[in-house]
């Protein structure tokens, strides 16, 4: 009995440790590499091309776009979270009550146009229209049978 407790103790025990949290030191990653390319000048692999050309080289290239993308990625991540808080403030503007402005106003309303008392239109600003001559009216003009 001692002993299949002891057993299942055990298995407890490392079934916690194997499924723990990963301790920090776990999730380090350096800023830059810890080793240099240049220790694969001393390379002896066989190839057309020296050791310098077939590895360091190509490794400081690499290097060098990496950082570039990086920058690039940065540069794009700084653009977005701009244009974010730029819709975020255009939508909270559009949620925001839009204050009257100008004067009231009436579709097909001509009364500022024509004097009549008490019109709508008119305001204390507006002057009094000219009164008009007396002029004839003209005669109606008859069509006979031209088809107009």
């Amino acid at each position: 009995m001692r002993r299949l407790n002891l057993i299942s103790i055990m298995l407890m025990a490392g079934f916690i440790l194997s499924h723990g949290t990963p301790a920090a030191a776990q999730g380090y990653r350096p800023a830059t590499p810890t080793l240099s390319p240049w220790l694969n000048l001393y390379e002896k692999r066989g190839g057309p091309l020296d050791p310098y050309h077939q590895f360091v080289r190509p490794e400081l290239r690499l290097r060098d776009t990496l950082r570039q993308h990086d920058l690039t990625n940065q540069r794009q991540g700084a653009d977005v979270s701009a244009l974010g808080s730029q819709v975020t403030q255009m939508e909270e503007d559009q949620r925001a009550p839009i204050s009257p402005t100008g004067s009231a106003s009436v579709f097909m309303s001509y009364s500022h146009y024509y004097y009549a008392q008490g019109a709508a239109g008119r305001g204390p600003h507006a002057a009094p229209q000219a009164k008009r001559a007396w002029s004839p009216k003209p005669a109606r003009m008859r069509s006979v049978g031209r088809g107009f």
